[in-house]
């Protein structure tokens, strides 16, 4: 059924604030919420595309699992969330709730 944003941040306890520092994926599965953020969830998404098109981007998240290229994915977003402002017209702007920076 359809479920609003705040529903699915509640049942993966992402509290709100996490959501304005980075992107975050979330699954109901049988056996309980899968949860990532960061280039986890990107790289999430990516494993999700369907297609013979879509090949080379399920075969970069099967690559995300191995600790020394995910731990380069994790920092190369990390750094690329931290500036984000510099991409310009606003190719990565985050709304602000009022009285948030």
């Amino acid at each position: 059924p359809c479920q609003t944003a705040r529903d699915i941040r509640v049942a993966a306890a992402i509290p709100d604030s996490a959501c304005l520092h980075a992107a975050h994926f979330v699954e109901r599965r049988a056996d309980g919420v899968v949860h990532a953020q960061g280039a986890g969830a990107i790289n999430a998404v990516l494993g999700r595309f369907q297609g013979k098109r879509n090949a080379a981007w399920r075969l970069v998240s099967v690559f995300y699992r191995a600790p020394p290229i995910g731990y380069a994915q994790d920092f190369g977003y990390r750094i690329i969330a931290a500036n984000r402002h510099r991409l310009g017209d606003d190719s990565c702007a985050i709304d602000h709730p009022p009285g948030q920076p």
